[in-house]
């Protein structure tokens, strides 16, 4: 009971205080990596090609470098950015076998100007304790994703039906549930339990920024990395609300609610119940 009270006393301490957030965020950066991180940021929202190029792995091609950098800072809005607010920070070290140990830091961060928002995803890396260098820089334009429709009359097809279903769906689970245990002489309760509870499958999302929708699983993924196969996952209740690294799109995800579904064809067909004692004898009399 202690543990639940102090759960929710954090969350709503970090509710409450969400605009300090970033500088909580801010703390966990390594002391020696700072400075080298504040230099990437304001030389991308200054858009300074040649302080970045000299921050990169020093083994990548120059020429390259700057070609990418002089590419990737053109779709920055002209200026430097009103405001820098870290949203996601990760922060892991490494030791191989005869090698010296190696530390990575991967942090998003939001530059916002006046009508515009960009992610910065920035990886840099520090070898045998030296200086930290940038090993990966992105950038992504979450205009879009800032701005989600508010009204019912911006919304599309699919964010409609997505939204009411992302309601409907545990509240059906939930309902199945409770029907399932007032249901008498009922046989296997918690294996019922788990099936109607995680018995949730294929699952869709929908983008609620642009309502673009996709199935999730079964699916199938194209990545530069390879050809990844997605046959299961797992989803409580049925349906989730997320968001990626406070920056970027809602999505919300439905699942078919397969197991309750299935309770209920199972109780329209006289099971899944055990017999009365009655019946028993009746059944060994008739014998």
């Amino acid at each position: 009971m202690r543990f639940l009270r102090a759960l929710c006393i954090a969350a709503c301490a970090l509710t409450l205080g969400g605009c300090n957030f970033s500088e909580y965020l801010d703390r966990l950066v390594p002391d020696d990596a700072r400075v080298t991180l504040d230099s990437v940021l304001e030389a991308v929202s200054s858009h300074d090609t040649d302080t970045l190029a000299a921050l990169v792995n020093p083994e990548f091609d120059a020429t390259e470098v700057a070609t990418n950098l002089d590419a990737m800072l053109e779709l920055l809005p002209a200026g430097p950015a009103n405001e820098i607010l870290l949203t996601t920070i990760n922060s892991s070290s490494h030791t191989a076998t005869n090698s010296s140990g190696t530390r990575t830091l991967t942090t998003l961060h939001t530059m916002n100007w006046a009508d515009e928002r960009f992610a910065v995803r920035t990886e840099l890396v520090s070898v045998g304790g030296g200086d930290w260098y940038i090993e990966a820089l992105r950038l992504q334009d979450i205009t879009a994703a800032a701005s989600p429709p508010l009204s019912l009359a911006e919304l599309g097809l699919s964010q409609k039906v997505m939204g009411g279903l992302a309601i409907l769906v545990p509240l059906f689970v939930l309902f199945t549930l409770v029907a399932m245990f007032r249901t008498p002489r009922i046989k296997r309760r918690i294996l019922w339990t788990l099936f109607i509870l995680l018995g949730c499958y294929p699952q869709f999302a929908v983008n609620w920024s642009t309502g673009v929708w996709r199935l999730v699983s079964p699916a199938i993924q194209t990545t530069d990395a390879g050809i990844h196969f997605k046959f299961f996952n797992i989803l409580l209740l049925g349906a989730s609300v997320m968001r990626e690294g406070f920056v970027g799109p809602w999505i919300v995800s439905v699942c078919v609610p397969a197991g309750a579904l299935f309770f209920w064809y199972r109780r329209s067909r006289g099971g899944p119940t055990r017999k009365t004692p009655s019946e028993d004898r009746l059944e060994g009399g008739s014998a």
